[in-house]
């Protein structure tokens, strides 16, 4: 009996993973995600659309961005967040080209997974590129090693980028400086507890 069920077993091994089976799964499985995929870029897309006011405009850079974050994690919903407020909180925002606003939305969304909300790394991004001049490139790598310090000192990002955005009205007067001269005091508070 033992070696009939084995041979049943080994037959029913076979006719169930065989190479077309493992072909056609292989293949519903790849159709299953690009239709997922596909379905939410259409919502995110009209979302965007209705927070923005803007049409499709931005559609493209928003989901470039997902695409290239999509392993880290940030889904539509986040990357239709980051744009939606990179346009309303930001003055140069829409002039960039496309490759530009990608990074942009890209930058604002992983900082989103740090804790940093998108109102937030908006206005710190439109700090640096309007009030210092920095481009959009240095401004967001500004805005990133500003997030980063918090790492450095022991304070969270979305404490650290709060407590910048709180204190600009005086650290304006230090234009390029004003991230170097705010870690110095944030490091002298951080120790002074």
């Amino acid at each position: 009996e033992g070696k009939d069920a084995r041979a049943a077993f080994a037959e029913n091994f076979k006719s169930i993973f065989n190479f077309q089976n493992l072909i056609l799964s292989a293949a519903a499985a790849v159709a299953e995600m690009t239709i997922k995929v596909a379905t939410g870029f259409d919502e995110a897309r009209s979302k965007l659309a209705a927070l923005t006011g803007a049409g499709h405009d931005f559609s493209e850079a928003m989901y470039g961005a997902q695409r290239a974050t999509n392993l880290y994690g940030v889904s539509f919903d986040e990357a239709t967040e980051s744009t939606a407020k990179l346009v309303a909180e930001t003055a140069n925002f829409t002039k960039f080209s496309e490759s530009a606003q990608t990074e942009l939305i890209k930058t604002s969304a992983l900082l989103g997974k740090l804790g940093v909300d998108a109102s937030t790394s908006a206005s710190l991004f439109d700090f640096f590129n309007n009030n210092v001049g920095m481009s959009a490139e240095k401004a967001m790598d500004a805005t990133k090693q500003l997030a980063m310090m918090g790492n450095e000192l022991g304070i969270s990002s979305a404490k650290i980028t709060k407590d910048f955005q709180a204190a600009l009205p005086t650290l304006a007067v230090y234009g390029a400086r004003s991230v170097e001269v705010f870690k110095n005091l944030a490091a002298e508070a951080k120790a002074a507890n």
